[in-house]
């Protein structure tokens, strides 16, 4: 019986397996990326339309709190000079 020993070299096959696994999860990774960033920009256009009404009332309130103040800075001064 002939029995013939015949061993491969492992390592250009590995080379090529990790190659071939990369050239298909790098194109899933950037559809990801891609999808993950339309959903970030998304969020942030909700989350700006959310603010805005927020800011416009936050704006209203720091104008009427001014007024307040003033009022109540100037109104004994006001009152002290005039009578």
């Amino acid at each position: 019986m002939f029995v013939v020993s015949c061993k491969f070299d492992e390592y250009p096959f590995i080379l090529l397996t990790l190659t071939l696994q990369t050239t298909y999860a790098a194109p899933l990774s950037l559809l990801a990326q891609t999808r993950q960033a339309e959903r970030d920009q998304d969020e942030f256009r909700s989350c700006r339309e959310r603010s805005e009404p927020m800011d416009a009332s936050l704006n209203y309130l720091a104008r009427e709190l001014a007024t307040v103040r003033l009022a109540v800075v100037e109104g004994p001064d006001a009152r002290r000079w005039s009578g």
